[in-house]
């Protein structure tokens, strides 16, 4: 009798332990839950799938991301997520190897899932907020405004005033050491604003957003220097909204991607270039007045400011060495040609004019040759234009980091192209 009742026991403890760790383990089956995020300005329901496993409930992050409208980058390469709203983010990683969440996030079925507590972290990480959840409600609740905080609610900068719509010099390379902290990355278009279209309707707006992205990857991998994209999406921003989110980030080099466009669908390669009043040929004239469309009569008016001794600005000489840099590296990258040999471009692209840091910008391919179309729709093609950007900005960097002879001396000969 007692035989029995101790195997009753045991089989009963066995029981409990082994359906312990299948709640731990693979958790229930995914459902939809309601829940909330109650702000300042009041409560917003969220319909999310999700499980609860153990004790905890896990909700999908790019679920809750969409509604509250921040940004979602996932990487299946780095097997990590981007989330940011406005000047602030965040990144999970799926093995948590940054030990930011209380709990492993899960990935099922192709979908990221973060537990109750790892939202409570990533809303504290994004909004800079206290954050609290209430188990009985299945409500989280922000001491602050959420929407407000997030970029797509963010008022309008004003636009760029034309006495400003000059190169200031913000960075001395003599007598102050250059530091590259903070990289500007720019996605040429966007919106309603498709950009250049090629032969078979490959749009320019779409390539460059893609090239960012994996630009922004290859930044934090290899250079782990901090970013900043002036779009994330397909939306459109203004050119004078752009040079306000460069100037207003603290940015210390900008970089503008775009794909280039000529009447004649023979013309190929790759173009940089950096700021000038005068355009170095027409080629690059009709090409700033194509990209300053935001701006009508831009063109006309750049030519007559007054820039003095530009050649002696720090900003000028760091520009034109970026550049050299980026461009060769493109080149050999993709294998291109680059027009009126490698030469570095000069004309009065608003962006270039009116960001106040070292600027250049990248002239990938003709989106209107059709060879050139076609590759820039491999993503493998794409990925090798970001490859050769960021070996450029490292090679860049590593300059800034010689002495001032040495910048001179690049400085130099990447004029001399």
């Amino acid at each position: 009798m007692a035989t029995k009742i101790f195997k009753g026991i045991t089989a009963f403890i066995l029981c409990l332990f082994f359906c312990r760790a299948l709640a731990a383990g693979t958790g229930t089956a995914t459902a939809n839950f309601n829940i909330k995020v109650t702000d300042n300005n009041g409560t917003t329901a969220i319909m999310a799938s999700g499980f609860t496993r153990g004790f905890d409930d896990y909700y999908h992050l790019k679920t809750i991301c969409q509604v509250l409208k921040f940004d979602y980058e996932y990487s299946s390469k780095n097997k990590r997520v981007v989330l940011s709203s406005g000047k602030r983010s965040c990144t999970v990683y799926l093995n948590n190897t940054n030990k930011l969440l209380p709990e492993n996030p899960v990935m099922r079925e192709s979908k990221l899932y973060v537990s109750r507590n790892g939202i409570v972290v990533i809303l504290h990480k994004l909004f800079n907020a206290d954050v609290r959840y209430v188990t009985p409600k299945k409500e989280f609740i922000v001491k602050g405004n959420i929407f407000t905080a997030s970029p797509k609610s963010k008022p309008e900068p004003p636009p760029a005033p034309l006495s400003d719509s000059r190169k200031k010099v913000v960075k001395e390379i003599k007598g102050e050491k250059f530091a590259l902290k903070k990289i500007i990355i720019d996605a040429g278009h966007g919106g309603k604003d498709s950009g250049a279209v090629g032969q078979n309707g490959l749009q320019e707006k779409d390539v460059t957003l893609d090239i960012a992205k994996r630009l922004g990857e290859l930044v934090l991998d290899r250079m782990e220097k901090e970013i900043v994209f002036t779009r994330s999406s397909d939306k459109y921003i203004s050119l004078p909204e752009r040079c306000y989110i460069a100037n207003n980030t603290g940015g210390d080099i900008f970089v503008s991607i775009h794909m280039n466009a000529s009447v004649s669908k023979s013309v190929s390669g790759t173009e940089i270039y950096i700021f000038g009043t005068q355009a170095s040929d027409e080629g690059a004239k009709r090409q700033a007045i194509r990209e300053n469309l935001d701006t009508p009569g831009f063109y006309d008016k750049a030519i007559n400011l007054i820039l003095g001794d530009i050649g002696k600005k720090s900003n000028e000489n760091a520009s034109i060495l970026l550049a050299g840099f980026v461009e060769d590296e493109v080149i050999k990258n993709i294998g291109t040609e680059g027009r009126d040999n490698k030469k570095i471009m000069r004309a009065p692209f608003y962006v270039l004019a009116n960001t106040s840091m070292p600027s250049v910008l990248v002239e990938s391919a003709f989106i209107t040759n059709g060879n050139e179309e076609q590759k820039l729709k491999d993503p493998e093609f794409r990925q090798k234009i970001a490859e050769g950007i960021c070996t450029g900005l490292q090679k860049f960097s590593e300059a800034l980091e010689n002495n001032e002879g040495e910048i001179a001396k690049n400085t130099a000969s990447a004029q001399s192209k």
